[in-house]
């Protein structure tokens, strides 16, 4: 019987490895160019979520102090006159930017956390209300603003 010699390749040529790098850094090269849109995402999802805490708590404080004070004129005198710690700003106090007969503009800046917090109070005196805003925005050229709340604060008889 004649017996033939077949060669077995086991190994991989070059052509074949070249293949698999090419292949494998695309892959790699792809996972890598989400990696800056996603911190970018977490970044703007923070600042987001400090800003809405800021408006919060600050809403908070004028809705506890509403219920100390008998209107609208004396809730903004103490906003003005008060100087109160808060956590990671440390003493802040309001000055007034603005004042009209029917609206009250009071504003305060954090520079640490780079956030300008402004308190617009609008006077409805037909229904004893006052509507407030809480704007929070960022300290930058643009001042882009980063988080809003409102209310309706009545200043009527229970």
């Amino acid at each position: 019987m004649f017996m033939h010699y077949v060669k077995k390749n086991s190994g991989m040529t070059l052509v074949e490895v070249l293949a698999s790098l090419v292949l494998l850094s695309i892959i790699i090269i792809s996972f890598l160019a989400v990696f800056p849109t996603v911190a970018k995402q977490n970044k703007a999802s923070e600042e987001f979520m400090d800003a809405t805490y800021i408006a919060q708590s600050e809403m908070e404080y004028i809705i506890s102090i509403k219920g100390q004070e008998d209107g609208l004129t004396d809730l903004v005198k103490k906003l003005v006159e008060s100087e109160r710690v808060i956590k990671n700003e440390g003493r802040v106090r309001y000055k007034t930017a603005t004042s009209t007969s029917k609206e009250i503009v009071l504003e305060r800046e954090t520079p640490e956390l780079s956030y300008k917090v402004t308190i617009i109070f609008n006077k409805d005196v037909t229904y004893q209300t006052s509507h407030v805003l809480v704007k929070v925005s960022q300290l930058d050229l643009e001042e882009k603003m980063r988080a809003q709340m409102e209310t309706i604060l009545w200043w009527g008889e229970n």
